[in-house]
């Protein structure tokens, strides 16, 4: 399938992703150095940012089907019951 590209310059995506991740390596950095976070926190996020960040457009944009079901529960297991969920499968 054709992948999809800002503009149909893929100098364009390859440029906003090398912005994106200097920015977000710089505030890692500083943030680890400047005693605010533990490097494991900035590793968590990295991981986490990368995982959703490949995920969902290629979940919602580079695939021919997607089975998605939806449900919007109530749930009693909080404290003072009358909670509220969404649950998602893909």
């Amino acid at each position: 399938s054709e992948r999809m590209r800002r503009g149909g310059r893929p100098w364009a995506d390859a440029t906003a992703c090398a912005l994106s991740a200097a920015g977000a390596l710089t505030t890692g950095v500083t943030r680890v150095r400047g005693d605010r976070h533990y490097t494991t926190d900035v590793l968590t996020g990295l991981s986490v940012g990368f995982a959703i960040g490949y995920a969902v457009p290629t979940l919602l944009h580079y695939t021919r089907t997607l089975p998605l079901t939806v449900s919007l529960e109530t749930s009693g297991q909080c404290r003072g019951g009358g909670c509220l969920g969404v649950r998602g499968v893909f």
